[in-house]
């Protein structure tokens, strides 16, 4: 069953027509190779992208909304499951990760 996604504003319908000709050539090159696929997997990638945008809204709208208090008892919970040994430390999660960023 195909997922419902809202449809992105286009450029038209944003009135930002300079972000009509803004694609990037990574962005240009991968449309291209989509456009030679089958068109079930053309909208199946297609929901994908759709979904994951509106993914990135609803959380970009989430954080914005977080108060400075709502972040403060966030630091504190994480700071108490720190100390109860409630955690594992990032590099046991991402063994070849480097620490310190």
């Amino acid at each position: 069953m195909p997922m419902k996604c809202r449809t992105p504003e286009t450029p038209e319908s944003s009135g930002d027509l300079r972000a009509k000709s803004a694609m990037t050539e990574l962005l240009q090159r991968a449309i291209a190779e989509i456009q030679r696929l089958p068109a079930d997997e053309q909208d199946a990638i297609v929901y994908r992208i759709l979904a994951d945008l509106e993914d990135e809204r609803a959380w970009a709208t989430q954080f914005a909304a977080t108060t400075d208090n709502q972040w403060a008892r966030m630091v504190e919970q994480a700071q108490q499951d720190i100390a109860a040994g409630n955690s594992v430390p990032l590099d046991d999660v991402f063994p070849g990760r480097k620490s310190g960023g």
